[in-house]
C-alpha cells in the first residue's frame, strides 16, 4: 500500500489562534513591503510628523517581525500536518494487513512498520509541498523579486526529514549556527552601511535596483535576484530557527488550547513585544534620519523573533 496523495486524513479541528495570527501576519507583510513599492514606483513620501511616527511604529513592531511570525506559523502548520498524516497513515497501513479486519491485533513489529511507512509518506508530502512553494515563488518572483514563498519552500524541502522525525537536537544545533551566522552577516552589513554613511532611503533605493529597459530584462533580473535571496535568507536570517520553534509548538497545547495558558501567553506576548521593540530602537533612529551603528542591524534582526513570539502569544 502506498499513500501518495496529499490528503492528511479526515478533516481536523481548526485552531483559532494560528488562524488569527495568519491574518495579522499577512497584514504585517503588506505593511512591511510598502517601502519597496514607494521606491519602485517613485512615489513621493512626505516627511511630516505622521510619517515619522509611522516609521517608528513599523520599525519597532512590524519590520523583521512579520516574517519570523510567518516562519513560526509555517513550522506549526507543517508539524501539525505531519502529526495528522502519520496518525492517519499508520492506521491506514495497519488496516491493510491480512487478518486485521477479522479483529486480529497487529504485532509490535507491524505497528512499527506501519508508523515508519506513514512517516516516510509524511516526509514526501512535506517535500512535495515545499517544491510547489518554490515553483509558485518563482512565478511570483517574475513580478516581485522580494518574494518570500520560495524561501519557505526551500526550508521545507531541506528539512522535511528532520520535521517528520522530530530531530530536535539537530534542529537546535542548526538554529544556533544559523543565528550566529545571521548576527555575523548583519553586523558586517551594518558596519559597511555605517562606514559609508548611507541613509535608510539610500539603502532602500539600492535594494530596489535600477529600472529594467525591457520586460524580459526585468523578469530575468527579478528571478535571478530572487533565487540568490531565497538561499541567503535561509542561511542568514531567523527563518529556520523560527520554523523549528513553530514546529516544536505543534507538539504542545500552547497554541491549540491557549485558554489553558493565559498567564504564560500574556507574559510572553508583552515580554516578546517589549524585547522586539527595544531591539528596534537603534534601527528606528536610522530609519527616521539618524546614523546607523553597526550593532543595531543584528540586534534588530535577532529580536525580531522575540517580537514575533509576542504577536503569536497575544
Amino acid at each position: 500500500m502506498k499513500l501518495a496523495t496529499s490528503f492528511t486524513g479526515t478533516r481536523g479541528l481548526r485552531f483559532p489562534a494560528p488562524d488569527v495570527s495568519r491574518g495579522l501576519m499577512l497584514l504585517f507583510i503588506a505593511l512591511a513591503n510598502i517601502p519597496f513599492w514607494t521606491i519602485v514606483t517613485r512615489s513621493s513620501v512626505p516627511g511630516d510628523a505622521v510619517d515619522t511616527a509611522w516609521l517608528w511604529l513599523r520599525t519597532l513592531l512590524v519590520d523583521h517581525r512579520a516574517y519570523p511570525l510567518f516562519s513560526l506559523l509555517f513550522g506549526f502548520g507543517l508539524a501539525t500536518m505531519v502529526n495528522r498524516r502519520i496518525a492517519f497513515g499508520t492506521q491506514s497501513y495497519l488496516q491493510s494487513l491480512p487478518g486485521v479486519e477479522a479483529a486480529r491485533e497487529p504485532t509490535p513489529q507491524e505497528e512499527s512498520w506501519a508508523r515508519e511507512q506513514a512517516t516516510v509518506d509524511a516526509r514526501r508530502l512535506v517535500r512535495r509541498r515545499g517544491a510547489w512553494m518554490i515553483l509558485f515563488g518563482a512565478a511570483h518572483a517574475a513580478l516581485f523579486s522580494g518574494d518570500i514563498i520560495g524561501t519557505y519552500g526551500l526550508a521545507a524541502v531541506v528539512f522535511a526529514g528532520w520535521l517528520t522525525r522530530k530531530h530536535r537536537k539537530r534542529a537546535m544545533a542548526v538554529s544556533a549556527v544559523v543565528t550566529a551566522a545571521t548576527i555575523s552577516t548583519m553586523y558586517t552589513m551594518g558596519s559597511h552601511v555605517a562606514a559609508q554613511g548611507l541613509t535608510a532611503a539610500a539603502v532602500m533605493k539600492q535594494g530596489a535596483g535600477e529600472s529594467a529597459t525591457t520586460l524580459l530584462s526585468y523578469v530575468s533580473g527579478s528571478i535571478t535576484s530572487w533565487a540568490g535571496n531565497s538561499v541567503a535568507t535561509v542561511l542568514f536570517s531567523m527563518v529556520v530557527p523560527a520554523m523549528f520553534l513553530g514546529a516544536r509548538l505543534a507538539d504542545t497545547d500552547l497554541i491549540a488550547h491557549p485558554e489553558r495558558h493565559r498567564r504564560l501567553l500574556t507574559a510572553v506576548g508583552l515580554g516578546g513585544l517589549g524585547i522586539g521593540a527595544a531591539g528596534g530602537i537603534g534601527y528606528g533612529l536610522w530609519a527616521t534620519g539618524g546614523t546607523l551603528a553597526a550593532w543595531t542591524a543584528p540586534l534588530h534582526e535577532v529580536t525580531g523573533l522575540a517580537g514575533a513570539c509576542g504577536w503569536l502569544a497575544l
